[in-house]
């Protein structure tokens, strides 16, 4: 929980005089660094939520694999609930036309009204943390999406090259199913662990072999990639899912914001991981969402994001001036959140070390500063050194 400025907090992108990193394989992919990165002792706590129930199963077939972008079904039946719940039928097109007329109107230089801050002066993190879980209606949609702990279905492990990889089905009540990949270090644990939430229209593998994800277990950080479900941008299930969740009065971001939570109670409630050293990180799109999960989660250690946002996304093309094709909702559109967002954009405000990464090179380039060891660390390093891993031969606690 933020409740103050960390007087060592690392932010940011630092130029400086660390090891460049080494140069891609001929397919694009990142190869693995050479170091043997092994996890400090773990510190054990009690959980703070109820425990996730954690299976084996021979496979993991998921509805959504062959069009994860495109699977908003259990999204729009979640909004259907919602409707329910409140006993309201809503016109979503004249929803949409509302939405047009208070938000979106203008020219390209102009394109929408902005949303006033709730703000204008700083504000106690605890007072922010407070207004953020009131914009989401967080309580409310705990309760509409069913308040049993989460299911997570694991399958076989395969041994890749520096880790191994379980695929892992994780059920969240009326949510459905999401379906990410568990990246595993080939050192004895318990491990330091992170949620990753991709980029639109990237997948997990994606994450894992062009983004460099997979130098995170080589770096002795497990890593639970996701999978995330109507993220095809102008195709049009994104926009369908945050549009009907709007006009019951909660948001596909908040819904994000769920997902992700549930993805860190599966790590905090796995034996083989560190649960006093779990972080999110999110690239792209999946940054906004990791920022509000800082902000809520008091048991999230270190934050990495490769993002701004002011929660007001639209996905839009202009050609010459001209706007071609309808104005389309992003995932992280959510007026409330939005009047909040320069609050919750500050990550000096977070009392967690935060990384603002490089959107191209997260994992790569140098870009964070370490005293201690005099150098300049890459995305990856940094992270690992943070949540308490150190490569082989270094003694430092």
């Amino acid at each position: 929980m933020p409740s103050a400025k960390l007087a060592l907090l690392m932010v940011g992108l630092i130029a400086g005089c660390g090891r460049a990193p080494p140069d891609r394989s001929a397919d694009g992919s990142h190869p693995a660094f050479d170091a043997t990165w092994v996890p400090l002792p773990c510190r054990d706590e009690p959980l703070r939520r109820p425990p996730v129930r954690l299976e084996r199963v021979p496979t993991t077939d998921w509805p959504c694999r062959d069009r994860a972008f495109a699977c908003e079904e259990d999204y729009l039946g979640l909004a259907d609930w919602l409707q329910t719940l409140s006993a309201t039928t809503t016109d979503l097109v004249a929803c949409w036309q509302e939405l047009e007329g208070q938000h979106l109107r203008g020219t390209p230089e102009h394109d929408r009204h902005p949303i006033p801050p709730r703000a204008q002066t700083a504000r106690d993190a605890d007072a922010v943390e407070a207004d953020l879980r009131r914009a989401l209606r967080l309580p409310e949609l705990w309760a509409a999406v069913g308040t049993d702990p989460p299911i997570a279905r694991f399958g076989p492990a395969t041994t890749q090259r520096g880790y191994d990889e379980e695929e892992v089905l994780i059920t969240v009540g009326r949510l459905g199913t999401m379906h990410g990949r568990l990246l595993l270090p080939q050192t004895p644990g318990p491990w330091p662990a992170v949620v990753v939430l991709p980029g639109h229209e990237e997948s997990s593998e994606h994450h894992r072999d062009r983004r460099g994800g997979a130098e995170l277990p080589r770096h002795g950080v497990a890593a639970l990639i996701l999978d995330t479900r109507a993220y095809d941008g102008r195709g049009g299930a994104e926009h369908r899912a945050a549009l009907a969740l709007l006009c019951t009065g909660h948001s596909l971001l908040a819904v994000r914001v769920v997902e992700a939570i549930s993805a860190l109670d599966v790590l905090a409630s796995d034996p083989r991981m560190c649960r006093t050293r779990l972080g999110a990180v999110g690239h792209s799109g999946g940054g906004g969402v990791a920022r509000l999960v800082a902000w809520l989660r008091a048991d999230v250690a270190a934050l990495v994001v490769a993002t701004h946002t002011d929660y007001q996304t639209m996905l839009e093309r202009y050609e010459e001036g001209v706007l071609i094709g309808p104005r389309m909702l992003s995932d992280d559109y959510d007026p409330e959140v939005a009047a909040l967002a320069h609050e919750v954009g500050r990550l000096e405000a977070l009392d967690i070390p935060a990384l603002q990464a490089d959107y191209d090179e997260i994992w790569g380039d140098p870009q964070a500063a370490d005293a201690e060891a005099g150098a300049t660390l890459s995305g990856v390093e940094w992270l690992a050194a943070t949540l308490g891993a150190r490569p082989v031969g270094d003694d430092r606690p």
